[in-house]
């Protein structure tokens, strides 16, 4: 016989959820994923068959544009925003901050200034 840590987390969600009828916030804590996994299940449940989703990939930033971004950043005159380097090579303000703590530039808030 099977234990419930030999099962599919996928289909332990849907046992709990509909015969235990137990509430979201308990599955969460019983199989062991994130609140936001099991409540991205249930929004699936009656539309799509959410068991053959497979999880996202993340591309990888190669090496070159890691050089190009940390580079940009020590050679600008002016202030530049994660954003806005972000957005030049299509990748997120949080991977521009990483890349720059990476390359061991420090990456702080402008100061705001009163009028």
């Amino acid at each position: 016989m099977l234990s419930s840590k030999d099962m599919d987390p996928k289909v332990r969600f849907l046992v709990l959820l509909q015969e235990a009828d137990m509430k979201l916030s308990r599955i969460d804590k019983v199989i062991g994923k994130p609140s936001s996994i099991v409540y991205d299940w249930k929004k699936f449940e009656k539309n799509i068959n959410f068991l053959n989703i497979r999880p996202k990939t993340f591309k990888k930033i190669d090496t070159k544009t890691r050089h190009s971004i940390a580079r940009q950043a020590q050679r600008s005159s002016k202030p530049l925003s994660s954003r806005q380097i972000g957005a030049k090579y299509h990748i997120s303000q949080t991977n521009v901050c990483d890349i720059l703590k990476d390359k061991g530039l420090k990456y702080v808030k402008e100061e705001k200034r009163m009028s």
